[in-house]
């Protein structure tokens, strides 16, 4: 993490393209878990 805030910190443009391919991934999954959690919380309270 400290890595990050230094000024001799590089990223690739490759290594990049490939975080946010997973973070696209990742926010998928998050919405998929949420909404069957909403979903099973509103059967739920009925």
């Amino acid at each position: 993490m400290k890595a990050r805030y230094s000024k001799h910190y590089e990223i690739s443009e490759e290594a990049l393209s490939w975080l946010g391919e997973r973070t696209t991934v990742l926010l998928d999954l998050v919405k998929t878990v949420c909404s069957e959690h909403l979903e099973k919380l509103k059967r739920n309270s009925d």
